[in-house]
């Protein structure tokens, strides 16, 4: 099967999928050799389809037992490697095109402390850093995807190989082919850097992020994601960033990550809703928000509130007063 995903194509176009698909190949060179192992046709129409589709997860390292959820599930279906990233944009970027980011935004210490977003694990390779109300999803598996960064399929030179119509089925409309093997090498990274973002902006406490850093640690570990070494935080810290000096210099809208990584749009969409919320519930006033919030309005919740507290403190006060007046009173009669 490798061999045959391996495989060129001399064109995107509709016919070469049908004459090159690697299912249509496998067929003609594995189904009779099984049937020749004592498989009847009725047999092999039971687990063929199926065995044709795990055998390609596997041997990207996506493949997992029936009985439970795959990374790649999806709208109610359990989809296999075709439909990997299928939810995101992978339409080349220019920098013209790409938003600009703060890296204090983006910092969870700071997206919990100034609104009413909270962050929660998710299972899903596609709900990664999108928003359930207030809740940002978070996908934590990484190293279900360590084993695809180098795998020979995804480093094939060939413009267009028989692994692409996989990945491209059921995709584009009209069909044809594309080669998206660039972006999935980059995935492990891509989901890598942007849990770094979050959660390990600051690897070694400074005296001015320590209480953030501490609550970032707990945030990141009650996902999942912990580290036993403070070194090996700063260790993948400085891997990721690569020649970028800072967070901020690595957000910056030319640079490879931000024009290249499949899960910069969808940080960018959250960094969008970070900076375009206000409250919209009473309590919700409370929080001073991400940029967007009126100030007079926060003050003057603010000032609400205190004078709220020192008028149910008097109304204390007074009826505490009435009641031992009249006990007085009660006394001297």
């Amino acid at each position: 099967m490798l061999q045959i995903l391996q495989a060129p194509l001399s064109s995107n176009k509709y016919q070469e999928v049908e004459k090159y698909h690697p299912f249509r190949h496998f067929d003609q060179q594995r189904h009779q050799l099984w049937m020749e192992l004592g498989f009847s046709e009725e047999n092999m129409e039971t687990f063929w389809e199926d065995y044709k589709i795990d055998l390609c997860d596997a041997l990207l390292g996506l493949w997992h037992p029936p009985n439970e959820p795959s990374l790649l599930y999806q709208r109610g279906e359990s989809y296999s490697i075709r439909s990997i990233l299928c939810c995101v944009n992978l339409t080349a970027r220019q920098s013209n095109s790409v938003p600009e980011l703060s890296s204090a935004t983006l910092d969870a210490s700071f997206i919990v402390t100034n609104g009413p977003f909270r962050f929660k694990r998710t299972r899903y390779l596609h709900e990664h850093l999108t928003l359930r109300e207030n809740e940002i999803l978070i996908f934590t598996d990484l190293e279900k995807l360590a084993a695809m960064r180098h795998h020979s399929v995804l480093r094939n030179e060939s413009p267009l190989c028989m692994f692409d119509i996989l990945t491209s089925e059921d995709r584009y409309a009209p069909p044809h082919t594309v080669n998206i093997r660039p972006s999935l090498s980059r995935l492990h990274y891509s989901v890598q850097a942007s849990l770094f973002l979050l959660f390990f902006q600051h690897p070694v406490p400074h005296h001015t992020f320590h209480r953030a850093h501490r609550r970032n640690l707990k945030i990141a570990k009650d996902l999942g994601i912990h580290f036993n070494d403070v070194n090996d935080i700063k260790t993948i810290s400085d891997s990721i960033l690569g020649d970028h000096p800072t967070w901020e210099s690595f957000l910056d809208r030319t640079t490879e990550a931000r024009l290249q990584d499949p899960f910069m749009i969808p940080l960018d969409k959250l960094y969008g809703t970070l900076t375009g919320w206000k409250p919209r519930r009473f309590w919700e006033m409370r929080y001073p928000g991400y940029g967007n919030v009126d100030v007079v309005s926060l003050y003057g919740f603010y000032f609400g509130i205190m004078v709220g507290v020192v008028a149910i403190i008097a109304l204390m006060l007074t009826a505490a007063q009435t009641y031992t007046g009249f006990k007085g009173l009660s006394v001297g009669h």
